[in-house]
C-alpha cells in the first residue's frame, strides 16, 4: 500500500468514524427522548391511579342522570321563586330538597369528571408507551449500526497501521495529506500520525482544540511558536506551562524590592513576551485574577507539588518561583526569592541576591542562569454544533483535572526561547547597583550532544 492508497484508506476511516459519531449523536438524542417518555409515562400512571381512587368514592352514573339532576335543580328553584312570603313551610321543604339534589349532582359531576380524566390518561399512556417502544427499537437499531461501523473501522485501522509500521518514514508524508479533522480519526490511528507538536495534523489548530486533542498525550502544544504542556483543566479553561524557559541570565528583581509585583520578569512577560503572540492567540488568553490580571505568571513554591511530578519538573535549568519572604535574621531585612534548581540538585533554593546568581557573581557562582517558566490560562470553546470535538471533550467537560504524569520533559538542556538584550542587563544591573559584566561559567560549555560539559557528575 503506497502513500496515496494509505491516505485514501485513512480518509475512508475518517468518513466512517464521522458517520459513527453522527449516529451516536442521534442515539443520544433518542435516549433523551426515551428518558423523557419514561418519566412522562410514570407520572401519568401515578395520576391515573389517583384518579381511579377518587372516582371510586362516588356511585357510578351516566351523563343522562347528571343532566336530569341539573334539570331537577332548575325546576325546584323555579318553584321556590314562585312561592309567596307567607308560605314558609313550603319554602323550607323546597330549600331542603334543592340542597339534597345539589349534593347528588356534585357527586355525579365528580364521578363523571374523574372518568373523563381517566379516559384521557389511558389514551395518553397508550400513545406514549407506543412511542417509548419505538424509541427503544430505534436505539437498538442505532446501536447495531454503531457496532457494525466500529467493527468495520477497527478492521480498516488495523490494516492501515500494519502498513504504516512497515514504513515509519512515510508518516509525515501521510499526515500532511490528511484533510479530515483529527477528531474523526480513531485514537489508535491518531496516536501514530501525531508524533510531535510539528505534526501536519496539528498545523493551524487553535490552542483550545490542541488542549482537547493532546492534554492526556505526551505531546507538547504549539502556542506563540513555543512548546507548552497542560498542567490543569478547569472545565472551560486550561492552564499551560512553557516546556522550557525564557529570559535566562537575568535576576528576578533588584535587592529589597522582591516579589512578583515589581519583578522584571512580570514586566517582560506581560509586555514584550505577550506581544510575540498574534491577536488570535491573545484572544484565547484569560487574565489571571490571582496575580493582578496578568496574562502570564510563574509558578509559586506551593505550585511545584500541585502541578508537576518529578519528571515534569526536570527542565534542566533554573527557573524563578513567585514566592518571596523577608529574612527576619538579616540586618536590613532583605527579601529572599525562591527558585527551582533542576539543573543540578532538583530542589527549591533561596538567595537574597538573585542578580548575582544570574550573572554567576554570587556565592553560588557555579549556578546556571535562572530564567522564567511562564504559566498562562487559556479559554476552551465548547461548540455544540461541532460533534467531533464535543464527543472528544465530554469526558472532561464537567470536571477539573490536574495533569500529573500526563507528559514528561526532555532531559536535554533547553535554550531559552527569548533572551534579554545587553541593554536590558545593563539597565537592570545599574538599577541594582552592581556590575553587568558576568564572569565566565565553566559549566556553560556544551558537549556535541547538547548536554553541558564539566558538570562534575551533578547532571542527571
Amino acid at each position: 500500500m503506497d502513500v496515496k492508497q494509505c491516505v485514501e484508506e485513512i480518509l475512508k476511516i475518517g468518513s466512517l468514524n464521522g458517520e459513527c459519531v453522527g449516529i451516536k449523536e442521534k442515539a443520544n438524542m433518542l435516549k433523551w427522548i426515551y428518558s423523557g417518555s419514561e418519566k412522562t409515562i410514570k407520572a401519568e400512571k401515578a395520576e391515573l391511579e389517583s384518579c381511579i381512587k377518587s372516582r371510586d368514592l362516588y356511585k357510578p352514573c351516566t351523563r343522562e342522570y347528571e343532566a336530569s339532576l341539573k334539570a331537577s335543580i332548575s325546576d325546584l328553584e323555579s318553584q321556590l321563586s314562585a312561592l309567596k312570603l307567607l308560605e314558609v313551610k313550603k319554602r323550607k321543604e323546597l330549600k331542603e330538597k334543592i340542597q339534597i339534589t345539589r349534593n347528588e349532582y356534585y357527586k355525579a359531576f365528580n364521578y363523571l369528571n374523574y372518568s373523563d380524566k381517566i379516559s384521557k390518561l389511558e389514551k395518553s399512556i397508550a400513545e406514549n408507551e407506543k412511542k417509548y417502544a419505538e424509541s427503544v427499537q430505534h436505539i437498538e437499531n442505532f446501536n447495531q449500526k454503531i457496532r457494525s461501523l466500529e467493527n468495520e473501522i477497527s478492521t480498516h485501522v488495523d490494516a492501515v497501521l500494519s502498513q504504516i509500521e512497515k514504513s515509519e518514514k512515510k508518516i509525515p508524508e501521510i499526515a500532511e495529506a490528511i484533510t479530515c479533522a483529527p477528531t474523526l480519526l480513531p485514537g489508535k490511528l491518531l496516536n501514530v500520525l501525531i508524533t510531535d507538536a510539528s505534526s501536519p495534523l496539528l498545523a493551524g489548530l487553535p490552542i483550545d482544540k490542541q488542549v482537547k486533542l493532546l492534554w492526556d498525550r505526551n505531546i507538547p502544544l504549539s502556542f506563540g511558536g513555543m512548546e507548552w504542556n497542560v498542567v490543569e483543566i478547569e472545565r472551560n479553561r486550561a492552564r499551560l506551562i512553557l516546556r522550557g524557559t525564557v529570559y535566562d541570565a537575568i535576576g528576578f528583581c533588584p535587592r529589597k524590592n522582591g516579589g512578583w509585583t515589581n519583578s522584571y520578569g512580570r514586566e517582560k512577560l506581560n509586555g514584550e513576551f505577550l506581544n510575540k503572540f498574534t491577536d488570535e492567540e491573545k484572544s484565547f488568553i484569560i487574565p489571571n485574577d490571582k496575580t493582578f490580571g496578568d496574562k502570564f505568571t510563574i509558578l509559586g513554591k506551593e505550585d511545584i507539588d500541585t502541578y508537576l511530578d518529578s519528571y515534569q519538573r526536570n527542565v534542566p535549568s533554573h527557573w524563578w518561583l513567585s514566592y518571596t519572604y523577608i529574612d527576619q535574621y538579616s540586618e536590613d531585612k532583605e527579601r529572599r526569592v525562591y527558585f527551582w534548581d533542576s539543573f543540578y540538585e532538583g530542589r527549591i533554593r533561596t538567595n537574597s541576591d538573585p542578580i548575582n546568581i544570574a550573572t554567576s557573581e554570587g556565592h553560588y557562582s557555579n549556578s546556571h542562569a535562572i530564567g522564567y517558566r511562564p504559566l498562562v490560562l487559556v479559554r476552551i470553546n465548547d461548540d455544540p454544533a461541532d460533534a467531533g470535538w464535543k464527543d472528544l471533550w465530554q469526558s472532561t467537560a464537567e470536571s477539573s483535572i490536574i495533569c500529573h504524569g500526563k507528559w514528561t520533559s526532555s532531559n536535554n538542556y533547553i535554550q531559552p526561547y527569548v533572551s534579554f538584550s545587553s541593554a536590558d542587563v545593563a539597565r537592570i544591573m545599574q538599577n541594582a547597583g552592581g556590575s553587568y559584566a558576568p564572569k565566565r561559567n565553566w559549566r556553560d560549555d556544551f558537549n556535541s550532544n547538547g548536554t553541558p560539559s564539566g558538570h562534575g557528575g551533578h547532571y542527571r
